[in-house]
């Protein structure tokens, strides 16, 4: 069998980002989870770049930590117990790329995890913080129920984004079983800086 183009979501996401990314620029890891995906933008980003990762969630931080550690990327993060619903707080500017990987903690309490209003409000957010040219990826996971509410908020958003302003990518797959994880790609154009029309 040859081998897939499209392998998964989060590999659509990590394929955009290898091109998008360059050294020394700054980026967000909205849902820092296991730190699989922070310590893949902090190698991205090299030595002279910053990613910015938070996570509602010690245990997760605390893991990602150890995985930077552990991979001697410790230097490049900077690491913040922090809803992504308040993003805006931290003061960033210029920023890259930012990525969510939605849903709950892998291994972690299932009943903790991303809501609509608060990725709603984060995404906003994220958007104004974008400089042009950059993107914002989503990994939507609709298979269990606050996903499934998550999902249909986050599609009615992003069809109310103003074309002259972002271009959107939805890239599903509907022939897999179990309403598989799917990758939504916002990428910022020259243009202003308003999230919704």
């Amino acid at each position: 069998m040859p081998e897939r183009l499209f392998l998964n979501a989060l590999s659509v996401v990590q394929d955009l980002a290898d091109r998008l990314i360059l050294p020394g620029d700054t980026v967000v890891d909205a849902t820092a989870g296991n730190g699989w995906d922070t310590l893949w933008l902090a190698r991205l980003v090299g030595e002279s770049g910053r990613v910015v990762a938070l996570d509602i969630q010690q245990e997760a931080l605390e893991r990602t930590a150890r995985l930077l550690k552990e991979n001697g990327m410790e230097d490049r993060v900077q690491l913040f117990c922090l809803d992504h619903s308040r993003l805006e707080s931290l003061g960033l500017t210029d920023v890259k790329l930012v990525v969510y990987n939605l849903g709950y903690l892998p291994g972690g309490e299932k009943t903790l995890c991303t809501g609509a209003d608060s990725t709603l409000s984060s995404l906003s957010q994220a958007l104004k913080l974008l400089l042009p040219g950059g993107a914002v990826c989503l990994t939507v996971y609709p298979g269990h129920p606050p996903g499934a509410r998550e999902a249909l908020a986050l599609g009615g958003f992003i069809r109310g984004l103003d074309q002259n302003v972002f271009d959107v990518v939805v890239l599903d797959f509907p022939n897999r079983k179990n309403h598989s994880p799917y990758p939504v790609i916002i990428q910022k154009l020259e243009g202003g800086v308003s999230g919704e029309e």
